[in-house]
């Protein structure tokens, strides 16, 4: 896990209260192992419950490296991240998630497969 990704989810943690519930992804855009086309790529994950926009994160990675760091929408549905990147080439990418609670929580983390072609 890249050092960037385990101090972001460090720090959520830090701040959570210890009895609150982790989020749970419902949905997600691309599908896991799904091949994307064109060169606006928009991605989102809709989870089980309301998310921090400001505190969460979605990240690119390719191999173990973090190729970019993705702000959420803060107009997003109130259970959604979402996103938007351009310019991606084609290859094999991980879409990764470091989601917090609106209410507080426990920060929780996730990641899926996807292609460009």
């Amino acid at each position: 896990m890249p050092r960037t990704l385990r101090a972001a989810l460090l720090l959520l943690a830090l701040a959570a209260p210890a009895r609150a519930e982790m989020l749970h992804m419902m949905e997600a855009s691309p599908a896991p192992r799904s091949v994307m086309q064109g060169p606006a790529q928009e991605f989102f994950v809709r989870f089980d419950g309301p998310v921090d926009h400001h505190a969460s994160r979605l990240m690119i990675q390719r191999g173990d490296m973090v190729l970019r760091t993705l702000r959420p929408r803060l107009g997003a549905s109130p259970n959604t991240l979402h996103a938007v990147a351009g310019g991606l080439p084609p290859g094999d990418y991980v879409l990764r998630w470091v989601v917090a609670p609106r209410a507080g929580g426990v920060p929780s983390m996730g990641g899926l497969d996807f292609s460009i072609r």
